[in-house]
């Protein structure tokens, strides 16, 4: 893993979590993610991009383009082939022009070893670049990784086979297992819109991220089954999306959590600056957005990282299922700007009842 003040992507020096060299948002710390219906693993960070904090209006359909691109360049690949037609008639062999033929004849030899070349070259090339799973551009299937053991070969123990029938619908947001969802094994549905659910469970090695949708040639799904949820694990819902979480063994008995001890609501007008433990309490919030788009970005305290700390931003378009982020954890030293719009932070219904720190730290 790279120096956190190195960029994942280039090496380049970071500021402020960011990479002015690529451009990259280093602002998470890199983890590896499974989707639990392929048998790879792809890269991404925590919380983004794949889960992307940013609404930029960047859709799957922008791939399309490179996807197409692709296919066109698959269909019109040359085929080469060696035609009479295209033979030089000019200086025919009439026994006129021997000297000339004989010349031509060596000039061909020459031509058609250099040709052979090519393709031995070309065909090393390729070969090269099969066996080591490069690709240039558009889409490309990732290859089966050969000791995929699942997202859960690192798990401390196993799920209790028994337990309470539990199911409840998410928006976006950050939930907390033992506090907002019990423990159990879930399934996933799509109820409305399109987004993605990630989960990170450091104790036991768990890392998933999946989008939901209908465009299964992006690995889009409706439904996600077998997602097991140990006590202490994160679970993040971005964009606008509900999903319904079904459990048939929730250990609902073992939940902890008390109500949030906020009352107030605070008012972060636009383009206002306000410091956590100052002008605003410590604590659990809804970040809410009455109508049109509204940014909250937040300078977050970090000793690890060569500034002291690195930046992160919510967005919300202010639409139906877009205008709330549920249980944002607000830390001490922590300093937030609202853009674009007024935002609102309203105390979450419950909180857990240890340090919040705890299951939001990346290390």
């Amino acid at each position: 893993m790279a120096n956190k003040n190195e960029c994942y992507l280039c090496g380049g020096k970071l500021r402020g979590g960011y990479c002015p060299a690529c451009g990259l948002d280093n602002t998470r710390i890199h983890r590896k993610h499974y989707h639990l219906n392929e048998s790879y693993t792809v890269e991404s960070m925590n919380g983004d991009a794949g889960q992307a904090s940013e609404k930029c209006g960047y859709k799957a359909e922008q791939d399309k383009g490179s996807f197409e691109t692709e296919k066109k360049e698959k269909k019109s690949k040359p085929v080469f082939k060696y035609n009479a037609q295209f033979q030089n008639t000019k200086f025919g062999n009439n026994g006129r022009n021997t000297a000339w033929n004989a010349h031509s004849s060596g000039k061909s030899k020459i031509a058609v070893a250099v040709i052979i070349s090519v393709f031995v070259l070309m065909g090393g090339v390729a070969n090269y670049i099969s066996e080591n799973g490069l690709h240039f551009g558009g889409l490309s299937e990732p290859e089966a990784d050969p000791g995929y053991a699942g997202p859960y070969e690192y798990a401390e123990r196993e799920l209790a086979e028994t337990g309470d029938h539990y199911e409840t619908e998410l928006i976006q947001g950050e939930y907390l297992v033992g506090v907002h969802l019990p423990e159990g094994s879930y399934t996933a549905e799509l109820l409305e819109g399109s987004g993605g659910l990630s989960l990170e469970d450091m104790e036991n090695g768990i890392y998933i991220w999946q989008s939901f949708g209908t465009e299964e040639e992006y690995d889009e799904v409706q439904v996600l089954e077998d997602i097991r949820l140990y006590e202490g694990a994160h679970v993040t819902v971005r964009d606008p999306v509900i999903l319904k979480l079904t459990t048939e063994n929730g250990q609902t008995d073992d939940l902890e959590f008390t109500e949030n001890p906020l009352t107030e609501t605070v008012t972060v007008k636009k383009d206002e600056t306000l410091t956590v433990g100052d002008e605003i309490v410590q604590g659990v919030y809804d970040l809410h957005v009455e109508s049109g788009w509204g940014i909250l970005r937040c300078m977050i305290i970090d000793e690890d990282y060569e500034d002291g700390y690195y930046e992160t931003s919510y967005w919300l378009s202010g639409e139906e299922m877009d205008d709330t982020y549920r249980n944002l954890y607000l830390r001490e030293g922590t300093v937030v700007t609202a853009e674009e719009n007024s935002l609102e932070l309203v105390p979450s219904e419950v909180i857990g009842t240890g340090d919040y720190w705890e299951y939001y730290q990346y290390d």
